[in-house]
């Protein structure tokens, strides 16, 4: 990751750094557009869903795709093992890796996606003495498309207000505040987002006997490091169950149940 070179000086308290990172953040992805190819690492099979097209770029000057690198799948779960998907800086410099992830999940034959789970982890290390001046950030903001309701198609609805919650302290670290102002704070961070997509579709007024059957999902994942001069930052996705998206959808038996239901509430609506 190339450091942006960007001399920033800051004499904020760290709730102030807080609110500025993803300002400072949001017009640095806007100032930049993807200057490599994205990766298209094609189609995969799970045990109830598939993953089409799925595909990787980077948003980030400097940096070039694989990020997140070729997925496996195992299960429902489809699962990335991010190598060198880092943010990294030292002695007042800036560094900002922006890497996206986009692909659909369309349910096979009997099944529709009724949850969806999106798991991310890694760590981060401040070095040196300062304040919360220097300090790393991690963020994933998630797109969601419902574009294919019990088989059919529907007029898109989406949810573009989803987020990845992250601990410790928010996904925002500070040298100040958690590392006691040096010489060395390291930890390991994770996040995980459930979202229930029966009850997405019920509160946008869609009506579904089993669920969605084909879900695009678009995830932009944002890593920030900041530094003061005689300090580092670093903050990287792991190597190891770095991204897992896992789905859970009902089993036939399940569906038939839910439809011979349904069924036998119309005959009796009719009598």
């Amino acid at each position: 990751m190339k450091g942006l070179n960007v001399a920033r000086t800051f004499s904020f308290a760290r709730g102030i750094c807080f609110l500025v990172a993803p300002i400072f953040l949001v017009t640095l992805i806007a100032a930049r557009p993807a200057l490599s190819a994205p990766i298209n690492y094609g189609n995969f099979s799970g045990a109830t869903v598939d993953y089409l097209q799925v595909t990787e770029d980077a948003n980030s000057a400097g940096d070039n795709p694989p990020l997140f690198g070729p997925p496996t799948v195992s299960g429902d779960s489809i699962d990335f093992d991010p190598v060198g998907f880092n943010a990294a800086t030292q002695n007042g410099g800036t560094d900002l890796t922006d890497g996206n992830l986009t692909f659909m999940i369309k349910a096979k034959t009997g099944h529709a996606i009724t949850n969806l789970t999106i798991a991310e982890a890694g760590d981060v290390t401040l070095g040196g003495f300062g304040s919360d001046t220097t300090f790393a950030s991690v963020a994933t903001r998630i797109f969601l498309d419902v574009v294919e309701v019990d088989g059919q198609p529907i007029s898109v609805v989406s949810n573009n207000n989803l987020s990845i919650p992250f601990s410790p302290s928010g996904g925002t670290f500070g040298l100040g505040t958690d590392g006691g102002g040096g010489p060395i704070y390291s930890a390991s961070w994770n996040g995980t987002a459930a979202i229930n997509i029966n009850n997405f579709l019920t509160s946008k007024g869609v009506p579904f006997v089993f669920g969605a059957t084909k879900v695009n999902i678009n995830l932009d994942n944002t890593l920030l490091a900041i530094s003061q001069p005689g300090t580092s930052a670093l903050i990287a996705k792991k190597n190891a169950n770095g991204v897992v998206i896992t789905v859970n959808t009902p089993e036939p038996a399940t569906a038939v149940l839910a439809l011979l239901g349904l069924a036998g509430l119309a005959a009796t609506r009719r009598r």
